[in-house]
């Protein structure tokens, strides 16, 4: 078995911290800095006359306060994953498009278990209408795209010659654009 620089188990943990927290960041940031009649939350009067800066700073500060307090939490979701994973023994003899599927399930519904992920709702704002579709859509989002991360590096340990990134097809393309464009008309600012 050829050995690699990097274990996959840290790159699994990397990329979740990476693409599982960044992405319901940036949603919770698209939703909340452009939202016409609340303005920022204090940061602004009006939200269409706020800077760049300012969008960048709200966003890093998110970014960071989401990496301390659910960082831990998703590492140690990220390696039950990873193991989950890895302990099937069938999971060998499984096609990359089978073991990215079960990541996916497995990682979205276990998404649900890092808790402070559900302060999410303050900053989306729960006196606000579906606040709830928009907290579950932001774990399933993290669930499935570091669930997706987690299983190809699962399988890259069973298979040294796999490449650093899973094959694609325009099936996964059309399917990740549809998905996309449902996740961003939930989180569309009101007007």
């Amino acid at each position: 078995m050829a050995k690699r620089g990097v274990p996959e188990w840290l790159l699994a943990c990397l990329g979740t911290l990476g693409f599982g927290i960044t992405a319901p960041v940036l949603l919770a940031c698209f939703y909340v800095s452009f939202d016409i009649d609340q303005g920022m939350r204090g940061y602004a009067d009006d939200a269409r006359h706020m800077s760049l800066g300012l969008a960048l700073q709200q966003f890093i500060s998110l970014e960071l306060t989401a990496l301390f307090l659910c960082g831990p939490g998703a590492v140690i979701l990220c390696l039950i994953v990873y193991a989950i994973l890895r302990a099937d023994p069938a999971a060998a003899q499984e096609t990359p498009d089978e073991i990215l599927l079960r990541g996916r399930w497995v990682g979205a519904v276990i998404a649900f278990a890092n808790l402070p992920g559900y302060l999410s709702g303050f900053v989306l704002g729960w006196e606000r209408p579906l606040t709830e579709l928009r907290v579950a859509l932001l774990f399933i989002v993290a669930g499935v795209v570091s669930g997706s991360w987690i299983a190809w590096q699962a399988w890259r340990a069973s298979h040294p010659n796999a490449p650093f990134m899973p094959r694609y097809s325009l099936t996964t393309l059309l399917g990740c654009l549809l998905a996309l464009g449902a996740v961003l008309t939930v989180f569309a600012p009101a007007k």
